[in-house]
């Protein structure tokens, strides 16, 4: 099994909260790493499609 090379990804480089750069892996997307951008937070569920019980919805 073939081992992926880090050294292949780019630095973060974005600016933290000390003024140096990130020095995190980014990814190949956007050059980010997930701290700063470069991960989807994923599905947010049903909470967020459907925020109220049927019983308070009305159809007028």
């Amino acid at each position: 099994m073939k081992r992926f090379d880090l050294s292949l990804l780019p630095c973060c480089g974005a600016k933290t909260r000390s003024g140096e750069p990130c020095k995190r892996y980014g990814s190949l997307r956007n050059g980010r790493c997930k701290l700063h951008g470069g991960r989807s937070t994923g599905a947010k569920g049903a909470a967020v499609i459907e925020p109220y019980p049927k019983s308070l919805v009305t159809t007028d």
